[in-house]
């Protein structure tokens, strides 16, 4: 049975060891809430937080990476592991005196200096006024509004805290070794991290090609990562985001307790004990570095990937010592193409599914004004019918109409195979041109570059803008019917006005 009194004491023992830690992080943390103190809030207005408290607080993390990795070192050092596994605790105990011994070095010191910091700038800052320079009265905001904006800037701060602690305890319990215990934990976090908002930005520049020109609502791919740290705070879902944050990190925690209570002495020393954990790290990492290739890199994928898989491999020989063989690097050479193959068939059922069903987006109708919306359309190359023509002064409704239409050629665009092919290895940039008489490809060969962009009165920003774009790259036929549909589709658009 488990004893809090053991966990406790085995925790308070080892805080010895890192109290420099904990003076510098108590350090940086007491200046980070005695500058927080002196954040205000004028009354129906945005929070002014002193960022200088944000500065210091971001500083105080890194002694919480290194606190982490060091609490956790019988994991991955000999002698510590033999000292500690021969103490009279469970394996369960043992991981939950490491955490406790993480939260006396840094959490429990965060938790009361921003808790401070609340307080002070609330004692200050509310429920007063002063005269501004042109005589007039300015009142603070009151003491729960005030109180709501310092609590969400807490559990923001401790959704960061959370997230590091969660990912570098989890590497350090399937590692083996400190030195991998050191940088993988910190490829895993920008992974995480990047890679929602990667995959989404891939998926809809290459298969969807469709712009709203105004803020993306990224929610649902700011719940796991330090993407949490970046959402609006005074957006009503801010608060329902940094808590689900916060929960998959604790969820995170009890998967490395899982694998802390599998290990033994035996695998202390070893690059990496559970395999399946460093190949999910290999996949994520891979993952990331393909959609950059393949968006960034027209014409020099292959040399991208050639280093890709040299990097890869150089890795993998760092992890495996002096455990190499020419069979094994043969094994890797086979692993990364099959990764690159997932890579290729998952960029295929996104292009045939239109980005996975993203061929959705619309403008808020609401926001914009009843006239006048234009419309222009430009087809590059088409010399037959000519290139650009444009409708004006059109009701907001007839946006829906050419949404319609747009999302119709995006899905006659992405059912062309040798469309898929050439986005993909060739670069479809590099292969479309606006005047045929320049270039002596075949007709196989070429893109037309068609598009529609729609403006219109935005009534909330005051002013006129683009509010959906698309970008389609269709072979011959399919660009002059386009043009077709748009010329005749013009009828239509009047009528609604």
């Amino acid at each position: 049975m488990m004893s809090f009194s053991r966990i406790n004491r085995s925790a308070l023992s080892e805080l010895i060891i890192h109290k420099k830690s904990h003076i510098i992080s108590m350090i940086l943390l007491g200046i980070a809430g005695f500058l927080y103190s002196e954040t205000s809030m004028i009354k129906d207005c945005d929070a002014n937080i002193n960022w200088s408290s944000v500065f210091f607080f971001t500083v105080a993390l890194i002694p919480l990476f290194s606190a982490c990795i060091r609490v956790f070192r019988d994991m991955h050092d000999v002698p510590t592991a033999d000292v500690q596994m021969a103490m009279p605790l469970s394996s369960r105990e043992r991981f939950l005196s490491r955490l406790m011994t993480i939260c006396y070095i840094w959490i429990f010191p965060y938790m009361f200096f921003s808790g401070m910091g609340n307080v002070l700038s609330v004692l200050f800052h509310s429920n007063t006024s002063y005269t501004g320079y042109d005589g007039s009265k300015i009142e603070y905001a009151s003491v729960p509004e005030l109180f709501a904006v310092n609590f969400k800037v807490f559990i923001w701060g401790l959704s960061a805290v959370l997230f590091i602690t969660a990912v570098t305890v989890l590497c350090s319990c399937c590692i083996g070794s400190k030195a991998e215990a050191v940088y993988l934990p910190a490829i895993l976090m920008i992974v995480i991290s990047v890679l929602p908002f990667e995959t989404v930005s891939y998926i809809e520049e290459k298969f969807v090609n469709v712009s709203l020109n105004t803020y993306s609502d990224s929610s649902i791919l700011q719940v796991f990562g330090f993407g949490a740290v970046f959402c609006d705070m005074y957006e009503p879902y801010s608060v329902v985001i940094v808590l689900v944050n916060c929960i998959l990190s604790l969820g995170l925690i009890a998967l490395a307790m899982f694998a802390y209570t599998k290990r033994d002495a035996a695998t202390v020393g070893y690059p990496v004990v559970f395999r399946v954990f460093f190949e999910i790290l290999m996949i994520l990492s891979l993952f990331s570095l393909f959609q950059t290739v393949h968006m960034s890199s027209y014409g020099a994928e292959y040399f991208a990937l050639f280093i890709y898989f040299i990097g890869a491999t150089i890795l993998r020989i760092i992890v495996s010592r002096k455990d190499i063989t020419p069979v094994k690097i043969f094994k890797w050479t086979g692993v990364f193409a099959g990764y690159y193959a997932a890579f290729i068939l998952f960029s295929y059922l996104a292009c045939i599914t239109n980005g996975f069903g993203a061929n959705f987006k619309k403008p808020d109708k609401s926001e914009l004004s009843y006239s006048p919306v234009t419309v222009n359309v430009n087809c590059g190359g088409m010399k037959e019918t000519g290139n650009s023509f444009s409708y004006e002064n059109l009701s907001v409704d007839a946006i829906d109409k050419v949404t319609e239409t747009a999302y119709e050629y995006v899905a006659i665009q992405n059912s062309n195979p040798k469309y898929f092919l050439d986005s993909m290895f060739t670069g479809v940039g590099g292969y479309y041109y606006y005047n045929e008489k320049e270039n002596n490809l075949d007709e196989k060969d070429k893109y037309y570059n068609c598009s529609i962009d729609v403006s219109a009165y935005d009534i909330t920003r005051e002013y006129h803008r683009t509010v959906f774009s698309v970008d389609l790259y269709l072979d011959k036929e399919s660009a002059e019917n386009f043009y077709r549909d748009m010329v005749e589709l013009g009828p239509v658009l009047r009528a609604g006005m």
